[in-house]
């Protein structure tokens, strides 16, 4: 009974001891994978922050286009009122 008690023993401790050795070894890949991974999180992180940076460019650019344009178009600020009244004086004539 008690060299059963003590083979079993072997045997839970033979077992314990291999469990920690492959949780040593999962950790080592683990380890080895999170830093890679967390290099590739700073890298994205930068490639949004330089996307970004050109959209807002982009963006700034072409609201400043925008802007020139419906200043060109709107022209004088009169003329709106200069239009409406000759087409009322038109149609009175007509």
């Amino acid at each position: 009974m008690k060299q059963e008690r003590d083979d079993a023993r072997e045997v839970i401790r033979l077992a314990i001891e291999k469990i920690k050795q492959l949780r040593a070894e999962h950790r080592e890949k683990h380890e080895e994978w999170w830093q890679g991974e967390q290099s590739w999180r700073e890298q994205r992180a930068r490639d949004k922050a330089r996307r970004d940076e050109e959209y807002v460019a982009i963006r700034a650019e072409r609201e400043k286009e925008r802007k020139a344009r419906q200043a060109e178009l709107a022209g004088e600020p009169f003329n709106k009122e200069v239009r409406v009244k000759f087409l009322l004086v038109m149609k009175l004539y007509i």
